[in-house]
């Protein structure tokens, strides 16, 4: 995803709020967002969400409807073939990834995710774990 960046004094003194063209225009809603974790302290970052990304999510507000919204609150990081084996990942799945890409072999394993819990009290996705969900989309490996 594209984000907007101030080269100025702004961000430390803003932590959020929006940008505007000259003809007050919103430009981007700028907001903070959780960056790598540094020993016990996590980093946060300040960059601009250009609106063009909000637009369909207004416009559906602006007509009385209700969007649907399809977030997975967790962050993945990319992992070679060889980790996504210690991990776990089955030489089936290895092998499966390595047919539908001939130029991008990677796996997808889940880096952090956010508070919510399923109805059982119990998440749905663990930190650290390489879920099947990343690997398939209805029955297909994604490979793009």
């Amino acid at each position: 995803m594209e984000a907007a960046q101030v080269a100025n004094c702004l961000p430390s003194n803003c932590p959020s709020g929006v940008l505007c063209s000259e003809d007050n225009l919103v430009w981007a809603l700028w907001l903070s967002y959780l960056g790598d974790r540094h020993g016990s302290a996590d980093l946060e970052f300040l960059n601009g969400l250009p609106s063009p990304y909000l637009e369909p999510i207004i416009s559906q507000l602006r007509k009385g409807e209700k969007p649907n919204l399809r977030i997975l609150g967790c962050e993945f990081h990319s992992i070679e073939l060889s980790n996504a084996r210690s991990r776990g990942v089955s030489d089936e799945w290895i092998e499966r990834v390595e047919k539908a890409s001939q130029d991008r072999r990677a796996f997808f394993l889940v880096r952090r995710l956010d508070a919510e819990i399923d109805g059982e009290n119990k998440r749905i996705l663990e930190e650290g774990e390489v879920p099947e969900l990343s690997l398939r989309l209805t029955g297909q490996v994604i490979s793009s």
